[in-house]
């Protein structure tokens, strides 16, 4: 329980570190963050990194599409570089997984994708309230694409985690 409970707080410091920052100090900070919640929650398995590996990238596919698509942009970066501290905190995110997000493996397929729209447009909306990125365009409808993005890319993500991260 008391590493859950770590997991958890990791995530948020290297969140709030993250997107306050937005710079390639508070990249490195998160990927130690990262680094320090798998071997605290003993996710080293080499089915585990798989599973983290191919899960962060479709999530870093993702954002990357949003940006070059022209819906999000981040104030610190080129036009089509995508920051270094997005990476690390998409690595981050997939951490909780096995850890503090455990619990959700239990929800069915619609709480769990409620779940990610709400979480996925509030952490997007709270990440340029803070100046880490911006929308090209007027909020709501940039939330709601974000909730309904997410309402499908966390079931989809969190499934496919456990999937190829479970033992033979």
């Amino acid at each position: 329980m008391i590493t859950k409970i770590i997991n958890f707080l990791v995530f948020q410091i290297a969140w709030l570190i993250a997107v306050y920052l937005h710079n390639q100090k508070a990249a490195i900070i998160c990927i130690s963050l990262a680094i320090f919640n798998y071997i605290v929650s003993k996710q080293y398995s080499l089915r585990a990194v798989i599973a983290v590996v191919v899960v962060t990238s479709l999530g870093i596919i993702n954002d990357y599409t949003l940006l070059l698509s022209g819906i999000i942009s981040f104030p610190d970066q080129g036009s089509s570089v995508f920051p270094l501290w997005l990476v690390a905190l998409w690595l981050l995110f997939i951490s909780t997984f096995r850890s503090s997000l455990q619990w959700l493996r239990g929800l069915s397929l619609i709480p769990l994708a409620l779940l990610g729209g709400a979480g996925g447009a509030i952490s997007y909306w709270a990440g340029t309230a803070v100046g880490a990125m911006q929308y090209e365009s007027i909020i709501l409808p940039q939330l709601l694409l974000h909730f309904f993005n997410w309402l499908l890319l966390f079931p989809i993500l969190y499934k496919l985690f456990w999937t190829i991260s479970k033992p033979t």
